[in-house]
């Protein structure tokens, strides 16, 4: 079963396109990352499966149920770590 699937997920901003037509499938217990040159959609696509970023168009799937950005349930089963963290100013220690 894929655990992360997308079918043709794409990003356009403006006349500029970010992601194009991306299809992965990602099985249970397998260790997939995201390898190219900057500009390349990696992050794009990232913040597009943590529904930070709205798709333009295409679907994706956690756990073979089509993620609605509507209802935001489905990040209760995504754990994610970012290399460079950043916190609003709002966060702070108190």
């Amino acid at each position: 079963m894929a655990i992360i699937r997308t079918k043709n997920l794409t990003k356009k901003y403006g006349s500029f396109t970010a992601v194009e037509g991306l299809n992965i499938s990602i099985e249970q217990g397998q260790v997939y990352g995201f390898i190219g040159k900057n500009g390349a959609g990696k992050t794009t696509t990232i913040n597009m499966i943590l529904s930070l970023l709205k798709p333009t168009d295409g679907e994706i799937f956690i756990n073979e149920a089509l993620v609605s950005f509507t209802d935001p349930s489905y990040k209760m089963k995504i754990g994610f770590v970012n290399d460079v963290p950043f916190f609003p100013a709002h966060m702070n220690a108190r």
